[in-house]
């Protein structure tokens, strides 16, 4: 074999290696759009990252092409979403002051207001549903975890009969939950709605 057609059948088979490991995921793989992401997103993103360097939990990241190819380098929530600026280390205890009404919470919204061209607004931030898992679930296995009843500002994660229950109808998606939660693999996800 000469040279050239081994340098040519290794770049094909190097590509066709590429291409097996991406395709599947092209467009393919669901992921999390920042808060306020708006109907144009998608036209009105230009992946300038300042969503990405504004956020105070470092949440936000550029979409790998491995993932998601039409969203390649577009911010997307990989971490959590603080809601509020006083949960940016998420404690339940602040957490349970806020819905007391014992704190009053600032709003988060630095990805909003650092987008200079209106694929992040404001109004409905909501970026997403937690859902749970309840075969790998410790307050549905042992009622011995209400960590993400404790945590969502938002009362979106409830107890019901001793065991978290989610109520869709509150819950925006923040993360915050999934990022308290114990278990390996996480216990309460959030999917994209």
């Amino acid at each position: 074999m000469k040279r050239r057609e081994f340098v040519k059948y290794g770049l094909t088979f190097a590509a066709g290696l590429c291409l097996s490991v991406a395709l599947p995921r092209i467009g393919g793989k669901e992921i999390l759009l920042p808060p306020g992401a708006s109907d144009d997103f998608l036209k009105l993103c230009t992946s300038c990252g300042r969503c990405i360097d504004a956020c105070p939990t470092h949440g936000l990241k550029p979409t790998s092409i491995l993932d998601n190819l039409f969203l390649a380098n577009k911010p997307e929530l990989e971490g959590y979403c603080c809601v509020y600026l006083e949960l940016v280390d998420p404690i339940p205890e602040v957490s349970e002051k806020i819905k007391s009404g014992e704190l009053e919470p600032t709003p988060c919204r630095r990805c909003i207001e650092s987008c200079p061209t209106g694929a992040l607004k404001e109004g409905d931030i909501r970026i997403g549903v937690a859902e749970i898992d309840r075969s790998r679930c410790l307050g549905w296995l042992r009622e011995t975890c209400d960590r993400c009843v404790r945590i969502c500002p938002l009362e979106a994660v409830v107890l019901k009969g001793g065991k978290p229950h989610v109520v869709e109808e509150r819950c925006i998606g923040c993360k915050l939950c999934e990022h308290i939660c114990p278990t390996r693999p996480k216990a309460i996800t959030v999917e994209k709605r």
